[in-house]
């Protein structure tokens, strides 16, 4: 509750703090998610994302990014009882991302020039839905046994990230902007539960496979158009 409390303050003034004291710049971006969470990368492998950036420029080296994208994936949940027999598991991430960052340019002064090199650091939340799909079947004492069962779960973490990158202009003021960024995450389990959870909550489906733990630790390499 705390945590939620104060995002809903923090995010607001960062952004009004940007509206007030510098110009925006628009801008597009597309990126690559890799994960190092070992049950990240073993369920999804990696992931896809796409933001609406804003940036300004409050001085001739210090700048501000705000980030409001998406991130999805598909992938396979892990099996913990080998017992059955998988028809078909899937698991579908669509989440929703926020992030600010402080960016400092090595190149000074205003306008950005033809080629203008950057690092930052920052950190944000992503919010997301995470869907698990399970038809299994096995067969104890002659008795037939199947499962067909679909959850969803509303999932969050907290991120932090350092980057690093260029801007180059390409036309007038329109830029590219590659970027690698290295991204930090909490976790947000989803098995941790008591038997009488389980039993509430779809039981069988959770005794067949489990959840990835929802890091999002890993690299971003991402393309940005400015304009």
């Amino acid at each position: 509750m705390k945590q939620r409390i104060l995002l809903y303050l923090i995010v607001p003034c960062l952004f009004v703090s940007t509206v007030a004291f510098g110009q925006l710049k628009g801008g597009f971006q597309l990126s690559y998610l890799g994960f190092t969470s070992l049950q990240m990368k073993k369920a999804y492998k990696g992931a896809i994302g796409g933001s609406f950036g804003y940036y300004e420029w409050s001085g001739n080296y210090i700048g501000h990014e705000y980030l409001f994208g998406f991130i999805a994936s598909i992938g396979k949940p892990a099996i913990i009882d080998k017992s059955w027999t998988i028809d078909q598991n899937r698991l579908v991430l669509m989440s929703f991302a926020f992030s600010y960052s402080f960016l400092w340019r090595f190149t000074g002064a205003n306008p950005l020039k033809e080629f203008t090199p950057y690092f930052g650091a920052g950190g944000g939340i992503i919010i997301g839905s995470e869907k698990i799909y399970a038809l299994a079947s096995r067969t104890i004492d002659d008795e037939d046994e199947e499962i067909n069962e679909y959850s969803d779960a509303l999932r969050g973490v907290f991120v932090c990230h350092v980057q690093c990158g260029s801007i180059f202009r390409i036309w007038k003021e329109t830029y590219i902007k590659p970027e690698v960024r290295f991204m930090f995450s909490g976790k947000s389990a989803y098995g941790d539960w008591k038997d009488e959870d389980r039993e509430r909550l779809n039981a069988g489906l959770y005794k067949i496979m489990s959840r990835p733990d929802f890091q999002f630790t890993g690299y971003n390499i991402s393309m940005t158009i400015l304009f």
